[in-house]
């Protein structure tokens, strides 16, 4: 009987080491966050808006940056939230919707806003709405 020497069998072992523990997933992964833990980890500045389907898009545009112009947006874990502009502060309440896919959105005598989300990162939001009075699609972009 031929005898295996153990200079053989080590390169053998550690390939076979190497590869079993490099296939195995690194346990340093972080969770994804959800978007409400994303919406609720930044102060939201304001950044840009752009109107479609409506007439007078560039004058619609102008109505928004000048109400949102300046503008920060912070919304806490509880469902409340702030807009800070140059000259006041607003209390505002919101609620994911529809798998975290919209935020409704109201505040101290304004009317009811639902916010489609079309993108929300960790530095990034930008939400689209129909306004009721033009029936135009506003879109609103923040930095975070």
């Amino acid at each position: 009987m031929r005898k295996i020497s153990k200079n053989f069998i080590s390169p053998i072992l550690l390939t076979v080491l190497a590869v079993v523990f490099m296939g195995c997933p690194s346990r340093d992964v972080e969770p994804e966050l959800t978007r409400t833990q994303l919406l609720t980890s930044s102060t939201w500045t304001f950044n840009s808006v752009i109107v479609t389907g409506t007439e007078a898009n560039y004058i619609a545009e102008l109505l928004v940056m000048s109400l949102y112009d300046d503008t920060t947006f912070t919304f806490y874990e509880d469902g409340t939230s702030l807009r800070i502009s140059e000259d006041q502060s607003i209390a505002g309440l919101w609620i994911m919707s529809n798998h975290e896919t919209k935020i409704i959105y109201s505040e101290e005598g304004a009317s009811l806003l639902n916010w489609n989300i079309i993108e929300l990162t960790n530095d990034l939001l930008k939400v689209s709405y129909v306004d009721a009075t033009t029936g135009g699609i506003i879109t609103l972009t923040f930095n975070g």
